[in-house]
């Protein structure tokens, strides 16, 4: 088997398996986003105040304050999560087809910021992706020419 071939086809697996791993990793922002909603509709247990103490901040603004911060950053963290593996696991069939070349770039290099799987996935692909017979393949299946065989 051609090496470009064989490079793909694993790169192509990565990337599936990469965006599996985003989705599972996806369940920790849950957890956060499941903190926040319980801040936001618990009462907080508050003690009767002191004679002759100042008063202190509002409990109940408080805790809608970090359950609001704590929510909007689970969901933050999810739909980065899921983005990020629909973009994986995209790139990961575009690579199996020869299909998407400029995508499966940018993909790459978006995936580089998932350190650090993502960003060994992501250079790996960028690097693979810039060889000559590697564009070549995916120009030949762009065009719906048949692939050459030493290619």
């Amino acid at each position: 088997m051609n090496p470009d071939r064989q490079h793909l086809s694993v790169l192509s697996l990565l990337h599936y398996v990469h965006g599996g791993l985003l989705l599972l990793g996806s369940l920790a922002p849950m957890f956060f986003m499941g903190i926040g909603i319980f801040f936001l509709v618990a009462p907080p247990v508050v003690p009767s105040p002191r004679p002759n103490q100042p008063p202190g901040p509002d409990p109940a603004a408080m805790f809608a304050m970090i359950g609001g911060m704590y929510t909007a950053m689970g969901v933050l963290g999810v739909l980065y999560c899921w983005l990020l593996a629909a973009a994986s696991i995209a790139a990961g069939r575009w690579l199996g087809r020869y299909r998407g070349w400029k995508s499966c770039n940018v993909v790459g290099g978006i995936t580089c910021f998932d350190i650090p799987i993502g960003t060994v996935l992501g250079i790996f692909t960028i690097l693979v992706l810039q060889r000559p017979t590697v564009k070549a393949m995916f120009a030949a299946v762009e065009r719906g020419e048949p692939m050459p065989e030493y290619l």
